[in-house]
């Protein structure tokens, strides 16, 4: 796998992407009105106004790209490259208005993930539940149910875009372990598409961490995990060896916080569209900020660098159990098992007691 990742087609989507996301923080004086991602929120992190169109920036590169790529591949790029249109553009209103509400993104996501059936024909059949299997076999509901994975996966991968190089970094490294299992499993043109993704956001993570100079933006985000998701999909129907338990693996992490979040907050009576700073991921940069003296523009990349490392375990582990149902739905609910305990370990920890204490002594 080594030298298809750096093929022309794979450096031209890098160097493309690169070069895309270095004008849109270049050209920010003319545009930075409509597009920047101000400071002041309960989820934000950065220290100054920051372009929130990474997936510009990205999407360009993919065009580009893509004729490049040998004919199989491209056959697979651009039925994904046109569903991913409602995904991208009500990603893009949201990242421009920052008043697009959170179901119309749903459903966007889903558009997509029905439209690349229109496209191509492909919906989930199977997914190794028996009972699941045979209503799958009804094309309604095949349909409705891979629309429905891909725009979770998609919003998942949203969820978690919180600090520099965590949604890049899981998008990245989910690409090369699906371009890894579809290299294992003979299905070269996927491979290939999945490692020009992989580039492409690799070309974006590199203006985007350490310092942040441009962010994903739901636009980005929304386009990650729609490509993670319907090659997931694509995997998964085209090679009889894969699990489909092996794409649940590679996606752990965005789906083990989106779950872990929606308990958490029916738990403790919150709406679940309302945004709030209590995730794994804001809890370790609460106590990177306290370890590097509360300095947001060291602690925000650090925490980026130690949450997208959550996802190294599983696309790393994918390669070589991806035949293996019980393997890999043991690893998915072993990385479940750890968030659960790493998160209340956190919650309980002496640096957010100290904060909760200090936060509820009178003042003056």
């Amino acid at each position: 796998m080594l030298d298809a990742l750096t093929s022309f087609p794979n450096l031209a989507a890098l160097g493309t992407s690169l070069l895309a996301s270095l004008l849109i923080v270049l050209t920010q004086g003319w545009h930075g009105k409509y597009t920047f991602d101000l400071v002041s929120g309960v989820q934000r992190a950065h220290t100054r106004p920051t372009p929130r169109v990474g997936g510009v920036a990205i999407v360009l590169a993919l065009v580009c790209a893509a004729p490049l790529a040998e004919h199989a591949a491209q056959g697979i790029l651009y039925p994904a490259l046109l569903a991913s249109a409602p995904a991208l553009l009500f990603g893009l209103a949201e990242d421009v208005t920052k008043r697009l509400g959170v179901m119309p993104r749903l459903l966007a996501t889903m558009g997509s993930g029905a439209a690349a059936w229109y496209l191509t024909g492909v919906s989930l059949t199977s997914v190794g539940v028996p009972l699941l299997d045979q209503l799958l076999g009804l094309t309604v509901v095949s349909v409705l149910f891979t629309a429905f994975a891909v725009g979770g996966i998609s919003n998942a991968v949203n969820l978690i875009d919180g600090y520099n190089g965590m949604a890049s970094g899981f998008v990245v490294l989910a690409l090369l372990a699906l371009a890894a299992v579809a290299g294992s499993a003979g299905d070269q043109p996927l491979q290939q598409c999945a490692l020009l993704c992989a580039a492409a956001f690799l070309g974006f993570f590199l203006i985007n961490w350490p310092w942040g100079r441009l962010f994903l933006g739901d636009s980005g985000a929304y386009l990650g995990g729609f490509v993670v998701a319907w090659f997931c999909v694509l995997l998964c129907q085209r090679s009889e060896s894969v699990s489909p338990f092996a794409a649940l693996l590679i996606c752990a992490h965005p789906i083990t916080e989106t779950l872990f979040s929606v308990w958490r907050r029916l738990k403790q009576g919150l709406r679940l569209s309302k945004p709030d700073a209590l995730h794994l991921h804001n809890m370790i940069f609460s106590h990177v900020l306290k370890l590097t003296g509360e300095r947001k523009q060291l602690a925000n990349p650090l925490s980026g660098l130690i949450l997208a490392a959550l996802s190294a375990p599983c696309a790393l582990l994918a390669p070589y159990v991806y035949h293996s149902a019980v393997a890999c739905l043991g690893l998915t609910l072993a990385f479940a098992v750890c968030y659960t305990f790493a998160y209340v370990s956190i919650e309980r920890g002496p640096l957010l007691m100290a904060e909760k204490a200090s936060s509820d002594m009178p003042h003056g």
